[in-house]
């Protein structure tokens, strides 16, 4: 009689446990789905991420800062000898232009060439031409003389560069603008910015067979970082090029 009660007692006992782990199960299954779920939205963010910094070049071709528009500004540092802003261009990666010889050049990942690359053979990426403060891309390796106009030597190279970008992108059209910090006086800095983009546009235009390329100088405007900081000055003088057609 005692045994049977003990057995009949031990049955319950057995279906509780059934249960507890049926919970246990079920908790894990979705402890599992959640894991998956996270990792899915995690993966897709890194892709938008690297989408982005592809395809926008860190951002400068959204606009630039002040009446530009807004944009996030890729890492780099001041070059205390020189007063110039060394952008950090990233990874070397190997393009290919559609020109005949199928040109290969070795440029950073967030380079001026590789944004103008990216933006010239990416059909979904088109020129507004409504809002022309869209597009700027800042020139991260194209530098002057202290108040001067003159070109340094290591400016030749990337110019060089994107001449051949340009060139093999034969209806392709830019724009390059020139701009200044605050120090001094704005008409002096707006005049210098002018020549500067001069410069830099008939050296461009040299070097991709162009006949004629537009240029402006916005002396002040449109600055990109804190004029207070030695680096944000660095920064805000600068060349950029804007695509105006493709």
């Amino acid at each position: 009689m005692h045994n049977e009660h003990h057995s009949s007692h031990n049955s319950p006992g057995f279906g509780t446990n059934t249960n507890g782990m049926g919970i246990f199960i079920v908790a894990a299954i979705f402890v599992i789905i959640g894991i998956f779920v996270w990792w899915l939205w995690n993966n897709n963010n890194k892709e938008f991420d690297f989408y982005r910094i592809e395809q926008a070049g860190g951002a400068h071709t959204e606009g630039h800062g002040g009446a530009h528009g807004t944009a996030a500004l890729p890492l780099g540092m001041l070059d205390t000898v020189t007063g110039n802003y060394i952008y950090e261009l990233g990874e070397e990666m190997e393009i290919v232009l559609p020109d005949s010889a199928k040109t290969k050049l070795m440029v950073g990942r967030n380079s001026t060439e590789a944004k103008l690359f990216n933006f010239l053979s990416n059909d979904a990426m088109q020129v507004d031409i409504v809002d022309k403060t869209k597009g700027w891309i800042t020139c991260d390796r194209i530098f002057f003389a202290t108040n001067q106009s003159t070109l340094t030597e290591e400016s030749k190279a990337q110019i060089g560069r994107l001449g051949a970008i340009l060139k093999a992108f034969g209806t392709a059209d830019i724009k390059v603008g020139g701009y200044s910090d605050t120090t001094g006086s704005a008409d002096v800095n707006t005049k210098l910015s002018g020549e500067r983009a001069m410069m830099v546009a008939t050296a461009i235009q040299t070097a991709s067979g162009r006949t004629t390329i537009a240029s402006e100088g916005y002396g002040p405007l449109h600055p990109i970082s804190d004029n207070t900081t030695a680096e944000g000055r660095a920064m805000n003088r600068r060349v950029d090029i804007r695509v105006i057609k493709k």
